[in-house]
């Protein structure tokens, strides 16, 4: 997992190191992700992960000298 500060965005990359897939079928999990980060007008990819695995790349904005 990393996280990073940057351009007035929160940007949170999860990654696992099984096998991936090669197709996305969002479900339940996903989904409520997605809700969320909508909410907070953000952005959510799933970049393809080098070596298998899988990767969730999230990005908020944040406003100077909110915390989080």
């Amino acid at each position: 997992m990393a996280d990073a500060r940057q351009d007035g965005n929160v940007q949170l990359s999860i990654r696992d190191d099984g096998r991936g897939c090669s197709q996305l079928a969002k479900g339940n999990g996903l989904n409520g992700i997605q809700s969320r980060i909508n909410e907070l007008r953000g952005a959510l990819a799933f970049p393809s992960a080098r070596n298998g695995g899988f990767v969730l790349a999230m990005t908020v904005p944040i406003k100077e000298g909110q915390t989080l």
